[in-house]
């Protein structure tokens, strides 16, 4: 695997797992701190794009979309991009 992709995948994990926080946050009534994390998924989202390209972002979103559905082994977060 690329090192851009596999990069791409794990940015898009935690885009995800935020994105869930930011459910369930609302879903008890925190919206200040819901509006926080959608401001930093925002912005990482558009530093991931610059780095790695948005084509290469779309990809990994799309490849955890399927993994999530199917129950596969994720990789582990990596701590920061190259």
């Amino acid at each position: 695997m690329q090192d851009k992709t596999y990069q791409a995948r794990i940015a898009a994990l935690s885009i995800a797992q935020s994105s869930t926080m930011v459910r369930l946050l609302r879903s008890y009534g925190q919206n200040s701190h819901a509006e926080n994390i959608e401001a930093a998924i925002s912005a990482v989202t558009d530093i991931v794009s610059a780095e790695l390209g948005r084509h290469i972002l779309a990809e990994a979103m799309a490849w955890v979309a399927d993994e999530s559905w199917e129950g596969d082994d994720l990789p582990v977060p990596a701590t920061h991009l190259h």
